[in-house]
């Protein structure tokens, strides 16, 4: 009679068989139903083979822990002494193997390959004892934490030894936990050892969420080492970035810029960023602007990303900036010039707006101004004005569970002193984007019209800029009432500019009335 069970062990030993692969399991059955064979006298029916159970894979702690404290942290039967940062490892040559780094020193025509003993040298001044310590040990365990480690250290102890796995591994607790206290040092981190996961979603999340931080109170500590920490080049794609988020306008980005430079320059200052005092920018007494001193040279990259065309607009802020100083008046006076070729033009009955689609992306990118508003309650209902628009092109814009249309002021909704633009019908180009984010700044809903062409008739009719969101989105418990709105407006060479002196939010359905800080 033949064995009704068909029943092969393997037993895996870690030292020797998953050096390479990281597997911490064992594969302790393989099963399968037996075949008859035509010679064999067992005398059992198909029905009556005993079917063995898949494959089962086991996690034996005992024995992945017990190799780790004995080999590891005692050092037992070592063949490979490892001296880095002033401290000695007793290690296996069969364990270090498993990174590429002493792989090749131990396999190849290296002094190293023979010897006992191992210097390393390191130099980077993110690799620690503590950081050694951890990854030496990940090669006998193949487990981590980060409890007396930063990811940052292990990052860069993993990136030294060539240890994929241990980077993937990193890469994936830095994306969790991204936030205003870790994501410009994770992102600096993420440049310096080319992992560009983590840099995208660092670069993300700054767009989405650096000045909302940076203007509570209840994130100070971290937001001021965040502000100390961006570089010129960081800040300066941010700013140049039409995707950056903000409530405002273009000049909520000059404080912004501003607050940046005084905490950079006053490394010791630990006050509210609300508190940021120009005067804690030096100035020259010969009276030149601080962007052009040797000071402040090193920060004009980021201040020229911004949209200064449209600062220019109006002339409250055109004021600011002489008087603050900071911004050269060589800068501004190109743009003034501009502008009041467009004012003219615009009068003269030359301009009415683009034609549909006639901007490309890449203008529409860098030239549209940006300016976003916050729904502290999106199911309510919000009407915000913003005028004299486009020289003279009032606008409203009101949003309703998700449905956000624009249309033109009449003339009798204007104030008696303004200039009112009569053309019958005009012309922009626009993208308007809504988006949710909780409370550590990651997104949870976004929604966006697409870059689309508009035109606004005189007679005020509204245009609905087709946003799609659905209004049950507004009645899941799990997404908190944080909304943004970022709409973007494109000239090419027409003047389509939002020159806004005022800025009202108007609740319909609740009566409330919220202003905006200009």
């Amino acid at each position: 009679m033949g064995n009704p069970f068909s029943k092969f062990v393997h037993l895996y030993h870690p030292i020797v068989n998953n050096i390479h692969s990281g597997i911490k399991t064992f594969n302790l059955a393989i099963g399968r139903k037996r075949k008859r064979r035509e010679d064999s006298d067992s005398d059992l029916s198909d029905s009556e083979v005993i079917e063995i159970p898949s494959t089962k894979k086991f996690k034996l702690d005992g024995t992945l822990n017990y190799v780790y404290k004995t080999l590891y942290l005692e050092g037992k039967d070592s063949d490979i002494l490892v001296i880095a940062l002033d401290k000695l490892w007793k290690l296996h040559k069969v364990y270090l193997c498993q990174s590429p780094y002493f792989e090749s020193m131990f396999s190849g025509s290296w002094r190293e390959s023979n010897d006992r003993v191992v210097r390393i040298e390191i130099c980077d001044p993110n690799i620690t004892q503590n950081s050694l310590h951890v990854v030496f040990g990940c090669l006998y365990l193949h487990e981590m934490t980060f409890e007396a480690v930063s990811p940052i250290e292990v990052l860069a102890t993993a990136s030294h030894f060539q240890l994929e796995y241990l980077i993937d591994q990193c890469a994936s607790y830095m994306i969790e936990t991204i936030s205003i206290k870790t994501v410009v040092d994770y992102y600096e981190a993420s440049l310096k050892y080319g992992v560009a996961v983590v840099r995208d979603k660092c670069f993300n999340w700054m767009l989405n969420n650096l000045t909302r931080f940076c203007s509570k109170s209840t994130h100070a500590v971290p937001a001021l080492h965040a502000l100390r920490s961006i570089s010129v080049d960081l800040m300066e794609q941010l700013v140049d970035n039409s995707k950056f988020l903000f409530t405002g306008t273009e000049s909520m980005i000059v404080q912004l810029l501003v607050t940046w430079v005084a905490v950079q320059l006053n490394p010791d200052w630990t006050g509210s960023l609300q508190t940021v005092d120009q005067k804690m920018i030096p100035r020259d007494e010969s009276g030149e602007a601080f962007l052009l001193t040797d000071t402040g040279q090193q920060y004009a990259p980021a201040f020229k990303a911004l949209r200064l065309k449209h600062l220019t607009r109006l002339s409250f802020f055109y004021k600011n900036l002489l008087s603050d100083n900071i911004i050269p008046t060589s800068w501004l006076e190109p743009h003034i010039i501009e502008n009041w070729s467009k004012l003219l033009s615009v009068y003269g009955g030359y301009e009415t707006g683009p034609s549909p689609n006639s901007v490309p992306e890449e203008v529409f990118e860098r030239e549209s101004m940006r300016f976003g508003r916050s729904l502290p309650d999106a199911t309510n209902q919000y009407v915000w004005k913003w005028f004299p628009f486009s020289f003279g092109i009032g606008v409203y814009w009101d949003w309703l569970l998700g449905k956000l249309t624009v249309s033109r002021m009449s003339h009798n909704a204007t104030q008696s002193n303004r200039i009112v633009n009569m053309v019958e019908k005009w012309k922009l180009m626009l993208r308007v984007s809504v988006y949710c984010s909780n409370p550590k700044g990651e997104l949870v809903f976004v929604s966006t019209s697409g870059i689309q062409s508009v035109v606004l008739n005189i007679d005020a009719s509204e245009v609905d800029l087709g946003l799609g969101v659905d209004k049950r989105v507004f009645k899941t418990k799990n997404i908190p009432i944080y909304e943004v709105s970022e709409i973007e407006e494109a000239i090419d060479d027409s003047i389509l500019k939002i020159c806004k002196e005022e800025e009202d939010y108007v609740s319909k359905g609740s009566g409330w009335t919220l202003s905006v800080v200009k």
